[in-house]
């Protein structure tokens, strides 16, 4: 058993808001005007990596930035990324806008990891 290898063994989530939360996003998103998509979705993925950053920062400055749960963060970047792509496949918004819409989740990915 973990806990007596001296481990902590990690506890079991629930992502019922995380999940739910993406899909409000995701719908957000996919019935906004075609002009404000970007802007909503560029939005989104900066309150989140911000709130991220921030966890970050306060667990670092007590000392428990090792204990940070990263879970979390990363389900919600794979359901909006996962959710987002096949909604703009289904409707056939084209290869240019659905690779404008991967680049916001790279550059998002690049300033968290900075």
């Amino acid at each position: 058993s973990e806990a007596i290898a001296g481990k902590v063994p990690k506890k079991q989530l629930s992502y019922t808001a995380i999940d739910a939360f993406s899909k409000l996003v995701v719908h957000l998103v996919k019935y906004a005007d075609a002009r404000a998509k970007p802007s909503l979705l560029s939005k989104v993925l900066e309150i989140v990596s911000g709130v991220l950053k921030k966890e970050l920062e306060n667990r670092k400055a007590r000392g428990l930035e090792v204990t940070m749960d990263q879970r979390p963060y990363f389900r919600i970047f794979l359901d909006l990324q996962q959710d987002l792509t096949a909604s703009y496949e289904a409707e056939n918004l084209g290869n240019e806008q659905t690779l404008a819409m991967l680049q916001r989740f790279a550059d998002v990915y690049h300033r968290v990891l900075q």
